[in-house]
């Protein structure tokens, strides 16, 4: 049990339900539970639609550029971004320096440069790193006081300045007490399948922005259509979806593609386990925690084999297809539907388990300990 006072500085919490914000989520409530006290700081957009934050949070006005920015042509995105962060940072200690100062232990998730917050605050600094990051911005990760590596990104650097700070590597856990396979109601699971019992529903969960590529689950689901008796349900919101539905409409027939937006977490199980396929076609992935949630339900996977997809899944619950294009996926979608991949074994005896929320923090708290013993 550790006593302290930590905060958690995230860029996106404020309008996004991504793998890292729900990590940080979780995160901070097993730090709670172990004694702990834990704000979270966040920007927030007046202009729009904020996503409630149940926990104590101190919040920063700021616009948010992050959607605008992903539907500009790169470097100009990546410009628009790194000034967004810049700004946040700013006004982070523009208006909470007293309260960060106070703090224990301060987490940063998001663009690098949130790790430059170490050179004024007393506490103990750790940045989160969830991917190979640009080497302009090493300069910021020598400037945490520790180091998260996130599903096995650690092995993308061979700088031995970033790799000599203290650090430890996690994979990011699943919610063990709500990711598990269950039964569904025949009237939901029905209702899913607009009344047809022999529809195969797939599946996307995860934010509707352009590295996310839903645009080729739907173009795959258009090829396959006519052979196959297919629904397509997507859940999440972000910058595309109104891309996104327009191409639905121009592609595929009738009501096979359903936008249902953002879904309450507490409800994703169930739509998880009444699915017979989770669809994933993301151009950059490390280790996802929405791939990992339908593989403890039991539901049948079929995702690119990048970043490290192909440890998480086998030949049990999943299909990982190398060509990471719209044809690669189509033809693996066709391979799973053919050979009824996902109907060979039960639910139940197909689903994965993974690691828990709570050693993640207990890790975590520990190098906190072993930096203010001075230990590397």
């Amino acid at each position: 049990m550790i006593d302290a006072e930590i905060a958690i500085i995230s860029s996106h919490l404020g309008h996004v339900r991504g793998g890292a914000e729900i990590n940080d989520l979780k995160l901070g409530r097993e730090f709670e539970r172990l004694g702990s006290e834990v704000t979270y700081v966040t920007q927030r957009d007046e202009t729009r639609s904020p996503i409630t934050i149940d926990r104590p949070v101190r919040i920063v006005e700021n616009r948010y550029w992050y959607q605008h920015s992903y539907n500009l042509f790169e470097p100009a995105g990546k410009i628009l971004r790194h000034i967004n962060e810049e700004v946040f940072r700013w006004r982070i200690w523009q208006e909470h320096e007293e309260f960060l100062r106070e703090c224990d232990l301060v987490l940063t998730t998001g663009r690098p440069l949130l790790a430059k917050l170490s050179d004024d605050i007393s506490g103990t600094l750790l940045y989160a790193v969830r991917g190979k990051v640009n080497p302009l911005y090493h300069r910021y990760l020598r400037s945490a006081d520790g180091l998260i590596f996130w599903g096995g990104c650690e092995s993308e650097y061979d700088d031995r300045s970033i790799l000599d700070l203290p650090r430890v590597m996690l994979d990011p856990a699943v919610d063990t007490g709500s990711f598990y396979p269950s039964s569904v109601s025949k009237k939901f699971s029905s209702d899913l399948r607009d009344g047809d019992p022999d529809t195969e529903l797939l599946t996307f969960v995860g934010r509707l922005e352009p590295v996310k590529r839903v645009d080729r689950i739907i173009r795959a689901v258009s090829r396959l259509e006519s052979d196959y008796n297919l629904k397509f349900q997507v859940i999440g919101a972000g910058s595309q979806r109104n891309d996104l539905e327009i191409l639905a409409d121009d592609q595929t027939s009738g009501e096979t593609v359903k936008f249902l937006g953002r879904v309450p977490r507490e409800d994703i199980p169930r739509y998880l386990n009444a699915s017979d396929l989770f669809v994933m076609a993301s151009e950059m992935e490390n280790h996802p925690i929405a791939l990992k949630e339908a593989a403890m339900c039991g539901t049948f996977c079929v995702a690119p084999d990048i970043g490290r997809i192909g440890e998480i899944l086998d030949d049990d619950i999943g299909y990982t297809y190398t060509n990471n294009t719209t044809e690669g996926l189509t033809e693996g979608l066709r391979t799973v539907l053919e050979s009824e991949a996902y109907r060979r074994a039960p639910r139940d005896q197909r689903a994965k388990t993974y690691n828990d929320w709570q050693a993640n923090a207990e890790a975590i708290l520990e190098l906190y300990a072993r930096i203010q013993d001075g230990k590397p």
